[in-house]
């Protein structure tokens, strides 16, 4: 508390504050009030008609003794048509729930716990189950699982859910077809056509080649596979015998699957040079052409350079037009991690953290990601035309035969590493179509997501400056500083942390009905002194979050979440909950 005022004094005039910041920074983003009220009421509508009894009341009886496998008999159909709406009703009372801010995000319990409490329904036994039992199975999972729609949950950055996104899960699971020829999926495949030339508009590129991948990290590895392939096509028939050493480049913050890569594909971890950042975390590009440098003169080969927009951990961009004049200088495929970052794209006012996109080869987009597309949804998007064919067709005479009756060019799957690839194009598309992505909004929300992290992370030094005289013994000369990139708030100081800070704060967040702070990091290069202070600083950081830590976490989901909650009311919300 600040000297001088009592508890609600101060507790008024960090409020003041925060709404005149909350004014300044979300007045441009403030929604259509017409368009709130219509949403508030259809919200309001189908919280009634969930809160009856009966529509999520549980009768199982008439599964007992049912098997699956009577699907198949006369009255097959109606039993079917009856175990799809029960399952459809813990699916509404499981969503329902997540919506609920008063319930835990996840209720805890050991590994060894977890399966003496389940042990009922864990095993997979020789005798089946009936539909009774199945049901009971399905809610019993929910009840244990992460809610990672919930207003509370801020660990990973894929996270909510979108209803729509979920719907088109659902119809993907019921064509349950695959992906590698138009005869077996001829509306997805030119679906993933549409879509995929859409976002390849967006990055500038006036074609190009795309596949989409289970995952980022699988993105990330066709990246370096095609630049591989490009500089030396003979490696795909005569492997890495006798190929000299090729190195890659990529920044301190960038995502693990680069280094991955580098093992899978026989480069080695030795031979990925790890550049240093500046202070917000992006990538110094002097730092950069320096290491390029120093390969050269050791006789190894520059294959690769992977600039990340949206690191993991702080948000940061690199710099991607210093980064291309240097791959441009030096022969160098530039690759561009945009897995969590690359959604900006869509959004005017943040588009420029990726000024220079439309330089880079290659870029990994995860839809998933900041764009809020139910898991998995990621793509890999390559500017050069068909080098995904070239670098992994074999052509294989019972699936890719030439002599079709239609152009086989839609035929994506020997573009692909893997041969069975599951749809994930529909529910993207359908989304598409719910909410008209475009590049002045993301249906309001990647805006409201950038503003609110700057104003969470201003709000946030505030409360901490309130602390000062608490903090000042773990405190080193530097000031605390909470900077925003884009939808991270991340805490970068030097502030005296021992090693197991984290563990002990994450600890306390699940005692308290929260999931873990995944993201509390201290940037790799802070100095730690005054080691004595260590058990102070960390009592008093408990303190802290024992009496505000519910609140603090609803602040911070919306602001680096962005779900369906975010449309409604926001700086209400928060203005709400933040009682600083």
């Amino acid at each position: 508390m600040m000297e001088g005022l009592s508890n609600k004094e101060f507790e008024n005039s960090v409020m003041e504050e925060m709404e005149k910041i909350c004014e300044d920074t979300l007045t441009p983003l403030e929604p259509d009030k017409s368009i709130l009220e219509r949403d508030v009421k259809s919200v309001r509508q189908m919280d009634f008609n969930l809160d009856r009894k009966k529509s999520l009341s549980f009768d199982w009886s008439e599964f007992e003794k049912v098997f699956a496998e009577d699907f198949n008999s006369k009255a097959g159909f109606e039993r079917l048509v009856s175990f799809l709406s029960e399952i459809n009703k813990i699916i509404a009372k499981y969503l329902k729930s997540e919506r609920d801010d008063t319930t835990k995000v996840l209720d805890f319990h050991h590994p060894h716990q977890l399966r003496e409490m389940m042990d009922h329904c864990l095993y997979v036994d020789d005798q089946p189950h009936d539909l009774e039992q199945l049901l009971s199975d399905c809610n019993e999972t929910l009840k244990y699982c992460v809610k990672t729609a919930h207003p509370r949950f801020m660990n990973q950055i894929s996270t909510g859910i979108d209803i729509v996104g979920m719907a088109g899960e659902w119809v993907t699971a019921a064509a349950n077809t695959n992906m590698f020829t138009y005869e077996i999926a001829p509306v997805f495949t030119l679906m993933e056509e549409i879509v995929q030339q859409r976002m390849k508009q967006l990055i500038g590129w006036p074609e190009g080649d795309a596949i989409f991948a289970p995952g980022g990290a699988i993105s990330n590895l066709y990246a370096v596979l095609v630049a591989r392939h490009v500089i030396n096509p003979d490696i795909k028939h005569d492997g890495m015998y006798g190929v000299n050493k090729l190195a890659i480049f990529t920044s301190v913050q960038s995502h693990f699957s680069i280094k991955k890569a580098a093992v899978l594909l026989g480069i080695g971890l030795n031979n990925v040079y790890s550049i240093d950042t500046d202070s917000r975390g992006r990538m110094d590009a002097l730092k950069l052409e320096e290491a390029i440098q120093r390969a050269m003169a050791a006789g190894v080969r520059p294959l690769l350079v992977n600039a990340t927009c949206g690191t993991t951990v702080l948000g940061a961009y690199d710099p991607l037009n210093p980064i291309a004049d240097i791959c441009e200088k030096y022969g160098v495929w530039m690759h561009v991690d945009g897995a969590w970052g690359g959604s900006v794209l869509f959004s005017d006012k943040y588009r420029h953290l990726l000024e220079g996109i439309h330089r880079a080869d290659s870029m990994t987009w995860n839809p998933h990601k900041m764009m809020g597309v139910p898991l998995q949804c990621s793509a890999i998007f390559v500017k050069k035309k068909g080098v995904l064919e070239s670098v992994n067709g074999l052509r294989a005479d019972y699936l890719y035969q030439s002599d079709k009756m239609y152009d086989t060019s839609y035929d994506t799957g020997d573009k692909a590493i893997q041969c069975g690839r599951h749809n994930d194009i529909f529910k993207l598309w359908l989304m598409w179509r719910s909410k008209v992505f475009r590049r002045k909004k993301l249906v309001i929300r990647l805006a409201n997501a950038g503003g609110l992290a700057g104003w969470l992370a201003g709000g946030l030094a505030g409360w901490l400056a309130g602390w000062r005289n608490k903090l000042a013994a773990a405190r080193s000369k530097s000031e605390a500083a909470l900077v925003s990139a884009m939808t991270n708030v991340y805490f970068a100081a030097q502030h005296t942390l021992a090693s197991s800070l984290v563990p002990d704060l994450n600890r306390l967040c699940v005692l308290q009905g929260a999931t873990q702070l995944n993201d509390l990091r201290v940037d790799s290069h802070t100095s730690y002194e005054h080691s004595s202070s260590v058990s102070e600083f960390q009592n008093c950081m408990a303190d802290v979050l024992r009496s505000d830590l519910q609140k603090i976490q609803t602040s911070c989901k919306y602001s680096i979440m962005i779900d369906e909650s975010t449309d409604i009311s926001v700086k209400q919300n928060l203005v709400t909950y933040v009682r600083l």
